[in-house]
């Protein structure tokens, strides 16, 4: 199913070599209801479209840090992610940019 079929945009889409796609979503408004209430509206099109597990979201709320921001990268790309939440309190690959 080609992704113009889904009514959401992320902010990245990663083809791996293996032809999975990953979605990465910045959540960079958190703490701002409607950019808050949009992003519930994304996810709950994600769930519909059972894409959470090639989803990645990540937020700058402890700063910005690029060799963090590598490390995100070579996880996707290696088709290795993980997560710096352990109570997926946003989704199971959430990452902070620091």
């Amino acid at each position: 199913m080609p992704w113009n079929h889904y009514d959401i945009k992320p902010d990245f889409t990663i083809t791996l070599s293996n032809k999975k796609k990953i979605y990465w979503e910045h959540l960079g408004k958190l703490g701002n209801r409607s950019y808050e209430k949009d992003w519930e509206e994304r996810l709950t099109l994600y769930k519909k479209e059972k894409l959470l597990e090639n989803l990645v979201t990540t937020d700058e709320r402890r700063g910005i840090d690029d060799k963090k921001i590598e490390q995100i990268i070579l996880d996707i790309a290696c088709d290795g992610l993980k997560s710096d939440v352990t109570d997926n309190l946003y989704l199971k690959h959430h990452y902070y940019l620091s």
